[in-house]
């Protein structure tokens, strides 16, 4: 259609005062759909259509209708319909940059189907530009009969209305972006902290008018800190991409899934019934993080979840999610990978143990930690035990001396690298200890220190082995035992086996403690330079009631002298498990049955009495 000059356009009296109406709406409305209601009525009223609606271009290409307004019993249903570009007389419109009317619609080649189907009889197709940059297309409608021509004056009026449109409509998808970038995680996709919280509030405000129960669900990856030091930052952020996909896939569509911090997500799920639980959820959580990270690797149980439900557990968001995270605290003292809905008396254990944690961090400054020390024995009287495993006990002001077994689980649960400090503190003792004792040409022949897998993984571990190593100048390397669990292993092969082989590289030897507890303890022994195994004490405890305890230990004793490693007999509590363990082919003893934990003077007074052989 040809264009009008402004001289005809000012005497279209009618057309003026809806471009002005339009005008005013760009000005007043600060909400697009209100703006393109005014903008829409007015587009509609010059060419005295039916319905008007805008056909986005999307960023990959293709074209979607977006808002309708007018006839919306017609229209409505097509809200998010999509096609291709090269599809129908918008694509036309936009590729020849001119407005396009197609008065016989239902007979035109390029019409689509569906709208035939709804009764669309003529289209009046107006290209909307920013500049040179097509933004999509204002498709005003006819349901009735349609005028044979539109006067080329009332075009000109609607295609400046829909230019008005396009810079409003562009506006709103600046705002729409931005508002998504705000409320959005940039690494996962989800929703970050403030947008997951908002959506929370919302659901808040919407139950407590209507009603109805939903989970807030705490989600914390175990350990992210060790996959990070031991994989680096690439890694662990593709790490977290493939959480946040599993988790959203494992959600229904209505629920509401964000990352609210490094390693923590929080999830907001409806229960459909008055009585529902989320455990069909939880379940398929914890199956969809049990992540293999490389085929060797075996199983990491990432997640350990906390549950608070609305309204039974809190009507307010500060309520909700401090229990949700009392509830997730819980799993990780138990020891991770599993959920737990909160109840009420977990909250005295939580704190309990923070407070726990905070007074052992603090009782080392106050040398109220101590290491006792208990023999690992040789059955063959030829040869005397001198072997020691060093253990933390806590000399706690007013109480009787705590073992490693009350107090360890709640630092370690505590997280903040507080189980790091207390195994450096542990090692540099232990170690310092036997170079004294071997200056002074006395005490055991070598030690062994449990260390934890976050610290025996962390970039920090083998630096500050070196240098405790290098402060000793009496003790050889070898006369340390790094003693690491088998569940340290099954999580996270590959850094352990590195760090194994770098230990070895200073002379240290590694034992695998509680062997036999993992389902993959033969992968482990062959793909892991260890010296020696422990076999785990519940084995050898059982060993006169159940037969395959009986075959697991004959099983584990026969593989160790083929490989060559030393085998270590834990949880001989009574003098009576020798007899079978001797038959079994076990040289090496520890338990209550041969010697009690004991300080280092005591050591030395057993070792020097001659009861370390038998």
């Amino acid at each position: 259609m040809s264009d009008v000059s402004l001289h005809e356009l000012l005497h279209h009296a009618s057309g003026i005062d809806a471009l002005l109406d339009v005008v005013d709406a760009l000005t007043l409305e600060s909400d697009f759909e209100s703006f393109f209601t005014r903008a829409a009525n007015a587009a509609r009223d010059v060419v005295d259509g039916d319905g008007v609606a805008i056909v986005a271009l999307r960023e990959d290409g293709d074209l979607e209708y977006r808002f309708f307004h007018g006839v919306q019993q017609l229209l409505g249903g097509f809200t998010g319909f999509r096609f291709s570009l090269d599809t129908g007389t918008v694509g036309r419109a936009l590729s020849q940059r001119r407005t396009l009317f197609e008065p016989d619609y239902p007979r035109s080649e390029e019409a689509l189907q569906p709208f035939i189907e709804v009764g669309l009889r003529a289209n009046l197709i107006l290209p909307m530009f920013n500049g040179d940059q097509p933004v999509g297309a204002l498709a005003i409608s006819w349901f009735r009969e349609p005028p044979e021509a539109i006067e080329p004056a009332r075009v000109t009026l609607a295609d400046k209305i829909a230019q008005q449109i396009a810079v409003v409509f562009q506006r709103h998808l600046l705002e729409q972006r931005l508002r998504h970038q705000a409320l959005s995680d940039g690494l996962t996709g989800l929703c970050n902290r403030a947008g997951i919280m908002q959506r929370l509030e919302q659901r808040l405000a919407s139950r407590e008018r209507h009603g109805g129960r939903f989970a807030v669900i705490l989600l914390d990856m175990n350990d992210l800190k060790t996959v990070n030091d031991a994989f680096g930052h690439t890694f662990a952020d593709a790490l977290l991409r493939d959480c946040g996909s599993r988790l959203r896939e494992m959600c229904r569509r209505d629920d509401d899934v964000g990352r609210i911090g490094g390693d923590e997500f929080l999830i907001v799920a409806d229960c459909e019934a008055q009585w529902d639980t989320p455990l069909p959820l939880l379940q398929r959580l914890l199956a969809a993080m049990s992540i293999a990270l490389e085929p060797h690797r075996g199983k990491w149980p990432l997640a350990s979840i906390g549950v608070a439900m609305f309204p039974d557990d809190g009507t307010d968001l500060e309520t909700l999610l401090h229990r949700a995270d009392v509830a997730m605290y819980a799993v990780k003292a138990a020891g991770k990978g599993d959920y737990c809905l909160y109840d009420p008396a977990l909250e005295a254990r939580v704190r309990y143990a923070e407070r726990t944690a905070r007074e052992v961090l603090a009782a080392i400054g106050r040398d109220e930690l101590a290491l006792y020390y208990q023999p690992i024995c040789h059955l063959a009287a030829s040869e005397s035990g001198r072997a020691v495993e060093a253990l933390v006990r806590w000399h706690k002001p007013g109480h009787e001396v705590l073992t490693a077994g009350e107090f360890v689980p709640e630092v370690e649960a505590a997280g903040l690298g507080l189980i790091q400090e207390l195994d450096r503190w542990v090692l540099k003792t232990a170690v310092s200890q036997l170079d004294a004792w071997w200056h002074q040409g006395r005490g055991p022949d070598c030690i062994h220190v449990n260390i934890s897998g976050t610290y025996f993984v962390s970039k920090d571990f083998i630096t500050e082995l070196r240098g405790v190593l290098a402060r000793c100048a009496s003790m050889p390397s070898d006369a340390l035992v790094i003693e690491v669990t088998e569940t340290t292993v099954m999580a996270n092969t590959a850094a352990v086996g590195e760090t194994v082989n770098a230990c070895r590289d200073l002379g240290v030897l590694v034992a695998l403690d509680d062997f036999g507890t993992g389902y993959a303890s033969l992968t482990h022994l062959k793909i892991l330079p260890v010296d020696m195994v422990k076999v785990d004490a519940a084995f050898v405890l059982d060993l006169f009631d159940s037969q395959s305890s009986w075959a697991i230990v004959t099983g584990i004793f026969a593989m160790t002298r083929a490989m060559g490693l030393k085998a270590v007999a834990e949880g001989v509590e009574t003098r009576y498990h020798q007899t079978p363990l001797r038959a079994l082919g076990c040289d090496w003893f520890q338990g209550f049955g041969v010697a009690e934990p004991m300080d280092g003077a005591a050591l030395l007074s057993w070792l020097e009495a001659g009861r370390g052989g038998q």
